[in-house]
């Protein structure tokens, strides 16, 4: 809202805004970079703000703003275009992040036609990448998980844990044949922290090393 408004509606005795609150604002953090922790070059691919600035914190690369058209990291975002792309730069790094919002976005809304969408937007953009990369012959650890919950019924985060599976670019799969609570439950990995999905892609990449 202008400045002159508050203003005229401050004379006025109406209520009128005061202060901003900026989401997700904030600067570098002095912390140790991503290579640092675990030996990994890394980039990120991620038109979200909030999530690039946990990239920019950690010391990963920024990629795909000027190279994928159409990136937006809402329910339009080019998805295909981040995935294409990443597997076009991935043999320059150790570790690449690439994130995806709109299904999070369709939880929000709760808008479970959306979500269903997104979901199957994402599963093609993931096939089309995993078809580059057979193709360039590249030998590449693929893990697609999520960062937590958002349920339709409940339309914000929740506690639930999140599937995840992971796999060579051969078809080797680690984890479940399908990628659902319910496969995964029943998977080889089993339930565990966040902070053990790094290390255990390191051990994965090793035994086909």
């Amino acid at each position: 809202m202008k400045e002159e408004i508050c203003i005229s509606r401050k004379a006025k005795g109406q209520a009128y805004p005061n202060l901003i609150t900026l989401r997700g604002a904030g600067k570098r953090l002095n912390v140790p970079t991503f290579k640092e922790i675990h030996g990994l070059k890394a980039f990120m691919i991620a038109p979200t703000a909030i999530i690039r600035g946990v990239g920019i914190t950690f010391g990963m690369e920024i990629r795909g703003d000027s190279e994928v058209p159409g990136m937006t990291g809402f329910y339009d975002s080019n998805l295909e275009g981040k995935m294409l792309y990443a597997a076009e730069i991935i043999n320059e790094y150790d570790f690449g992040f690439v994130h995806i919002k709109a299904v999070d976005d369709a939880g929000h809304d709760k808008d479970l036609n959306i979500k269903v969408q997104q979901i199957e937007k994402t599963d093609r953009a993931i096939g089309k990448m995993l078809e580059k990369l057979r193709n360039k012959g590249t030998d590449t650890i693929i893990c697609v998980t999520g960062d937590h919950t958002t349920p339709v019924r409940y339309g914000d985060h929740s506690h639930e844990p999140v599937p995840l599976v992971m796999g060579h670019i051969n078809g080797v799969s680690v984890c479940s044949s399908k990628f659902d609570e319910i496969h995964c439950a029943k998977g080889r990995l089993g339930r565990f922290s966040g902070r053990s999905i790094i290390p255990m892609l390191v051990n994965f990449r090793n035994k086909f090393k």
